[in-house]
């Protein structure tokens, strides 16, 4: 009988520790991702590219949809394209003039650790002012660290967003 508890205890642990690996399994010291809009003057689209850690997502989405999602092959990125688009949606505002850009997810590629999205959206021809409020990820993360580069043609803004400072507003000449 002792025997038996002993298994059952070792069981019920060992299940408690891998439900809880998953949400915190890959823990670092670092949490950074790198935010690039691309846009060339006098068009309709602009391309959004978002590269992060392959298991901060994965934790992310299972945080936010409650779906275990694993991102091991390119193919994965469509399988999960409506559950990645609604959340970079929600957690990436881009504002130009009157106009809010929506994130149509393209493809991805995926380099061991991490995973780069290709975005497009349509937008305003003219950029004069933009606003971003990029605040992925820091729902779960808290030192969240987004590098952003925002190109319009030539001109080239760079900014760096974290949980207590999330937004920014940037201007360019035309």
């Amino acid at each position: 009988m002792r025997f038996t508890g002993i298994l059952l205890l070792g069981f019920f642990t060992s299940q408690w520790f891998v439900s809880d690996v998953h949400s915190h399994s890959y823990n670092h010291a670092i949490y950074v991702s790198v935010l690039e809009i691309v846009h060339q003057p006098n068009k309709n689209t602009a391309e959004i590219n978002i590269k992060v850690f392959k298991n901060d997502l994965e934790d992310v989405i299972h945080h936010y949809a409650n779906k275990l999602v694993k991102l091991g092959k390119v193919t994965d990125c469509q399988v999960y394209s409506n559950v990645l688009t609604e959340y970079f949606n929600s957690t990436v505002h881009l504002n130009i003039g009157s106009s809010t850009l929506f994130l149509k997810l393209k493809h991805c590629e995926i380099n061991d650790q991490s995973i780069w999205f290709i975005f497009s959206s349509q937008c305003p021809p003219d950029w004069t002012k933009i606003q971003l409020k990029a605040n992925y990820f820091m729902e779960l993360f808290p030192t969240q660290s987004n590098v952003v580069t925002v190109r319009h043609g030539d001109q080239r803004h760079m900014a760096r967003l974290t949980k207590k400072n999330p937004q920014i507003t940037m201007s360019f000449s035309d």
